[in-house]
């Protein structure tokens, strides 16, 4: 008996070869065989490409409650159970993105509430800036007048 080949797409299963990563993997037959031997040939092409977790991946995996400590993770994992964990964790770190950007647009408004209460505004400052500024360069050319008399 001829064994079944199918080739996964992204719309769907057709009869074909499947393609991961590069690596054509062909799927067992659906009836068992009498040779043992057939077998096992068959269940080594059916294993997906696995892969090596880094340190990082690691710890994606626990963020993302895949497994619950770092000694669960085995020594090798699919490739789609690493790319499903580092997308829910993509996605998770941009949800605490929104929350500390609605976090500090709350607490600038409070902020520039308690300055105008204050009566404080970015013009009065630039102007008490300036004027402070403007004092320092008439003492400086002030000093610098008497010591060219003095000469």
């Amino acid at each position: 008996m001829a064994s079944q080949v199918t080739r996964v797409t992204m719309f769907g299963a057709t009869r074909g070869i499947t393609r991961h990563l590069g690596v054509a993997i062909q799927r067992a037959p659906p009836t068992g065989h009498r040779n043992p031997h057939h077998a096992a040939d068959d269940k080594k092409k059916t294993e997906l490409p696995r892969y090596r977790p880094s340190h990082f991946d690691k710890k994606v995996l626990l963020w993302t409650r895949r497994f619950k400590t770092e000694a669960d993770i085995p020594d090798t994992i699919p490739i789609e159970m690493l790319d499903a964990a580092r997308n829910k964790a993509r996605i998770k770190a941009c949800y605490l993105m929104i929350g500390l950007t609605l976090i500090a647009c709350f607490a600038v408004v409070v902020s520039g509430k308690k300055a105008a209460a204050r009566h404080e505004s970015l013009t009065t400052l630039n102007l008490a800036k300036k004027a402070k500024w403007r004092k320092e360069a008439q003492e400086n050319q002030d000093t610098d007048e008497n010591e060219e008399s003095k000469l």
